[in-house]
């Protein structure tokens, strides 16, 4: 079966961005802001073109002053939360269910979808393995936006990146609490775990 997902709203730390340009938009942000901390945002609106803060939507973390960045090169700061907004009538979104394994697939042909930095086709979950296999691997933005749409979680707001030889390579979930993690170890050293599903590449065409 498939399912058309609600707007999902939500705070990412430590990130000069919000994934895949998923950012809410000037007109969105106030309210994304009060939804995605559940209303403890200081209004109205700052608009501003600054380097030295996220892109887009943001939170200062001082006094919870709510931002939009128009400058497209910001960067990350420790002071400001990102507001990310990911939204199915901007990025087409649904789940397939086949053989007991969830694919997530981005209509990524879709014109509307502010996709530029993506070439994904969809994403899959598997199971009891050590890495995705060579050129499906995500990077760490890309593992962001799949794993808060498969309705993953980021732990303190932030992507939790490793560099360990007892978990999966790459972008992997732990499947008791669906936090989301990136392992930069290119080679782990782990037999296949159960606890465990990493978040991969699709290599071939999605079912229709």
């Amino acid at each position: 079966y498939r399912l058309i997902l609600q707007d999902i709203i939500t705070k990412v730390e430590e990130v000069s961005h919000c994934p895949l340009e998923s950012s809410a938009s000037r007109y969105e942000c106030e309210a994304a802001a009060l939804t995605a901390t559940s209303g403890n945002v200081v209004g109205p609106l700052q608009e501003v073109d600054k380097k030295n803060m996220p892109s887009g939507c943001s939170m200062w973390q001082g006094d919870r002053t709510v931002y939009f960045n128009a400058n497209t090169h910001g960067e990350k700061s420790d002071c400001f939360t990102s507001i990310c907004q990911l939204n199915p009538s901007k990025m087409p979104v649904s789940f397939y269910h086949e053989h007991d394994v969830i694919i997530f697939v981005l209509n990524a042909s879709d014109s509307s979808a502010p996709l530029s930095k993506t070439h994904l086709q969809g994403v899959v979950k598997v199971k009891e393995v050590s890495n995705c296999p060579s050129g499906l691997e995500l990077d760490q933005e890309e593992c962001i936006f799949a794993g808060l749409t498969d309705g993953g979680y980021l732990l303190r707001d932030v992507l939790q990146v490793q560099n360990r030889s007892d978990v999966p390579s790459g972008c992997f979930v732990r499947v008791d609490d669906n936090n989301l993690y990136f392992n930069t170890n290119p080679n782990p050293n782990v037999a296949s775990l159960t606890q465990y599903a990493s978040i991969c590449q699709l290599s071939s065409e999605m079912p229709n």
